[in-house]
């Protein structure tokens, strides 16, 4: 069975539909992004001792390395979290055969060990090893760092399948447990504190020390530990039929909180639609989580001291903390629809009325993330809450008129049911470089003004001169739909466009 597996995972890696004429821009974005990473990972990893030496004269290039190898772990359960394959996508597909299902899920567990994101590390970690390490210590002292590497990779791996199978079932669980997560690591930054650093130092010079070797038994044991809890947990839940009578009871029933909406006319009730649509199915309900995370790292663009003179880099944590939502559900915003598209063309709705309800639900969006980090600002970073509120402006005015202009272009199917990590489906290469115009703008603004409060005003004006002319926003929106809806259909319907 196991060879038939592996066979057919081959096949799917060259198989015609995954580069088509639809994919291959993305295939090849991706392909280069890689080849970007691994590069930049062997650069790295042969001039680590070179930079150390240069930034900390006079230390111990290894001792400075492991002092900081638990946030580069970090660093890349981040990328992972978000990009990483899920094994439930590739053993749905065998579950009507007579197959073992433990046996399907012990495959595809093990074999997410050799997905990219446990790869491109080790370009980083074997050139390091080889030059600084193996020959300065013993030799089993330098086998048990490595080994320690590699089971905090698949510690990592593991830990991630396990969060998201908690967002899967538990979301508000799950979304608790990353915030947390991502709070202290970024207190323990921003305040000074250091110990993600002495915990990493205490663990990797440990490796090195007399009882590496205990010290490795304890991370295999805790990587057999994740790897058992999520076996369970992903045994118990590989299923043909998706749908989960419990949680759509319990989303039917959070939906009345927004059931007033429907008291506001044709606008407040397309709202309560989406709304609901937001949070009952899968995948936009990750799309939520994913925007709430995307705005917590906002928080290290934008008050983080090694981003203090980089105004491209704060420009984009602006843009994040009130418009993640927007950037990430909006450019989707009648793909989303695409079930029913058909439905909505003959039902009594106008485009008008349609667009002025996607609109307010993207400038809603704005403000209730504002109102959630600002606090922080408040309490933080003050002096920068003036600039912060130019971006709401900014945001609300031009960027969701924008990203909706961006989502009349869609005209591929989306199946809501699926999982929104690592899919690239309904995606295309203008979704990913929409964002740099975006944030282009006010970084240029910042880096030509010094004036934090001048930058502050034009981003502000510029965002409330766009909702004074809302009017021809939504004008010329609907003049898009009516052009393009015979295609968009056609392609929702996943037979062309």
């Amino acid at each position: 069975m196991y060879a038939v597996l592996l066979r057919h995972y081959w096949k799917s890696l060259f198989r015609k539909t995954a580069w088509g004429a639809t994919n291959v821009s993305l295939n090849a974005m991706a392909i280069f992004l890689g080849v970007y990473l691994v590069l930049h990972c062997l650069a790295l990893g042969f001039f680590a001792d070179v930079i150390i030496a240069d930034i900390h004269p006079g230390k111990a290039v290894v001792e400075i390395a492991n002092r900081y190898l638990l946030a580069i772990f970090g660093f890349t359960f981040s990328m992972r979290f978000f990009l990483q394959t899920f094994p439930h996508v590739r053993t749905q597909p065998y579950l009507h055969l007579p197959v073992s299902r433990p046996g399907l899920v012990h495959f595809f567990q093990i074999f997410t060990l050799f997905n990219f994101h446990n790869i491109y590390p080790l370009f980083l970690f074997v050139p390091f090893w080889l030059k600084n390490i193996v020959g300065a210590y013993a030799l089993p002292a330098a086998l048990c760092w490595m080994a320690g590497v590699l089971f905090l990779l698949a510690c990592a791996n593991y830990a991630v399948l396990a969060l998201r199978l908690l967002i899967g079932h538990k979301l508000l669980w799950g979304l608790a447990v990353f915030l947390s997560i991502a709070g202290v690591s970024g207190l323990d930054r921003i305040l000074g504190w250091r110990y993600l650093e002495a915990l990493s130092a205490r663990l990797c010079d440990g490796l090195l020390g007399t009882y590496g070797s205990a010290v490795v038994l304890v991370l295999c044991g805790l990587a057999g530990g994740l790897y058992c809890g999520v076996f369970v947990a992903l045994k118990g839940s590989v299923y043909l039929d998706k749908q989960n009578d419990r949680e759509t009871r319990s989303g039917a029933a959070g939906d009345q909180r927004f059931a007033f909406l429907e008291n506001y006319g044709l606008i407040g009730h397309l709202l309560y639609l989406e709304i609901r649509m937001l949070w009952r199915k899968k995948r936009t309900k990750q799309v939520l989580f994913s925007s709430v995370l995307m705005a917590v790292m906002g928080f290290m663009y934008t008050m983080m001291p090694i981003y203090a003179g980089n105004s491209l880099m704060r420009s984009f944590g602006f843009l994040i903390l009130t418009g993640a939502l927007m950037l990430n559900y909006g450019q989707f915003m009648f793909g989303w629809e695409s079930r029913y598209y058909d439905g909505l063309l003959v039902r009594d709705i106008t485009f008008g009325d349609m667009v002025k309800a996607k609109l307010f639900f993207l400038q809603i969006s704005c403000i209730v993330l504002f109102l959630f980090t600002a606090p922080v600002f408040i309490v933080f970073a003050h002096e920068q809450l003036g600039l912060y509120l130019g971006f709401l402006c900014y945001n609300i005015g031009l960027s969701c008129a924008l990203i909706l202009s961006v989502a009349t272009f869609n005209s591929k199917r989306l199946y809501l049911s699926r999982s929104a990590f690592a899919n690239w489906e309904g995606t295309s290469i203008q979704h990913l470089i929409v964002v740099l115009p975006l944030m282009l703008g006010p970084a240029l603004v910042m880096y030509l003004l010094d004036d934090t409060f001048v930058a502050a005003s034009i981003l502000a004006g510029l965002g409330l001169t766009s909702v004074l002319g809302q009017k021809l926003w939504i004008a010329l929106l609907v003049r898009r739909l009516t052009v393009r809806k015979y295609r968009m259909a056609v392609g929702f319907r996943g037979t062309g466009g």
